[in-house]
């Protein structure tokens, strides 16, 4: 369902570039259908184009035209002839890959007209190899700016070279606030996804990989009462592994594997608090997420966009993330001292509703005042316009 704006003619019109409509991309997809759906259709006229595949969760929920490439990959050479004819027939003004789609940034050589990268991060420490150089390459040659999600990923991408530094900028992540003031009872919730109705739930969101910490996620469980459970959601290459070690451990009945959904409103409203124990999160978007459903969030806290000096979504009194004595490696296992002792301040707090109430009414006001949907909105028009000399 397209988003009209009657009456208006002098809008700047932008190609919201991406690998595919499908949920388990993860939060740049996420990113991209909040803030398409939220320009202003009176100065921006947005076009989604979908490089893989079909319709999926941003299609259906979608307020501007969505098109679709139908390439099968970078091989594909209809793929490139149909990029070329379908960004000549949209005629836009301007280019924003919110995913960093190589092969059709080359595709495209010879269009004219300002070009923007999204960088969600992670960021690698350093570019090496042929083929990473290529490609990061040809996004600093061709791209006018390059947003960043936060000043962390802005720093890392000055240090390895990724883009030229007048060219970066910083657009903080934002969530619709208001999406997540209605979510459904949290019995519903749990009936919904075959989650247990008494036990103290932990959940983590997110792509299954080392990172994300979701092996020190099954053994913090040792060190908790056995009615503490841990809800696992999303996809990803190391479903197996961790698979393997639920068994291993024997706690088939503790821990819950929800798969990719398209509408995490559900995860949110069921879980008791977010646990997040990732390594290396540019923003923090489940973070975010987490405050504006009222949920508390208990973990660890590793290197992140999320504590920006600057502009932080985590504050001290906000979250309960506790500070590993040095910085983890993304594949370094949590020490089990830290574990024990977030096992620990995770009961303390379940003990306390005032405090439990507390930090997470401190958290949801935070997030809405500064990290909501408006905010993005606004700084993304404005940089269009930028470009594009308006």
């Amino acid at each position: 369902m397209a988003n009209e704006c009657p009456g208006t003619t002098d809008r700047v019109r932008v190609a919201l570039i991406l690998y595919r409509d499908d949920a388990a991309v993860g939060g740049s997809l996420r990113v991209a259908q909040l803030l398409g759906n939220h320009l202003d259709c009176k100065r921006i006229e947005p076009h989604f184009v979908f490089v893989y595949g079909g319709p999926g969760p941003v299609t259906a929920t979608s307020r501007i035209p969505v098109h679709f490439v139908g390439a099968s990959g970078p091989g594909d050479l209809g793929g490139w002839m149909r990029i070329r004819r379908l960004i000549s027939a949209l005629r836009p003004e301007v280019l924003h890959f919110l995913n960093p789609v190589f092969w059709a940034n080359i595709a495209l050589f010879g269009w004219r007209g300002p070009r923007i990268n999204h960088l969600h991060g992670p960021l690698p420490q350093k570019i090496a190899g042929f083929r990473d150089r290529l490609v990061w390459g040809s996004f600093r040659i061709s791209m006018t700016r390059h947003v960043c999600v936060s000043k962390e990923v802005e720093d890392c991408a000055v240090r390895i070279g990724a883009a030229r530094s007048d060219s970066l900028c910083t657009i903080y992540n934002a969530i619709d606030c208001a999406e997540y003031r209605n979510l459904p009872e949290s019995q519903e919730a749990r009936a919904h996804l075959g989650l247990p109705k008494e036990a103290h739930l932990l959940g983590m969101i997110c792509r299954l990989v080392p990172e994300k910490g979701c092996l020190d996620g099954i053994r913090l469980l040792t060190y908790l009462p056995s009615d503490v459970h841990l809800v696992i959601c999303g996809k990803g290459p190391q479903m197996e592994e961790l698979k393997s070690c639920v068994a291993s451990e024997e706690m088939e009945d503790r821990v819950h594997f929800l798969g990719s959904h398209e509408s995490v409103l559900p995860v949110y409203a069921a879980i008791d608090d977010l646990l997040f124990l990732s390594k290396d999160e540019p923003f923090g978007l489940v973070i975010a997420e987490a405050m504006a459903s009222g949920v508390p969030v208990v973990g660890v806290a590793g290197k992140g966009g999320y504590s920006d000096l600057e502009y932080p979504l985590v504050t001290h009194d906000n979250a309960l993330l506790l500070r590993p004595t040095k910085p983890l490696t993304r594949n370094e296992p949590v020490p089990d001292r830290l574990l024990i002792d977030l096992a620990q301040a995770i009961l303390s707090l379940r003990s306390s509703q005032v405090a439990r109430f507390s930090m997470a009414n401190r958290a949801q006001m935070w997030v809405k005042e500064r990290f909501d949907v408006t905010r993005q909105a606004e700084q993304m028009t404005n940089l269009y316009e930028s470009v594009v000399g308006v």
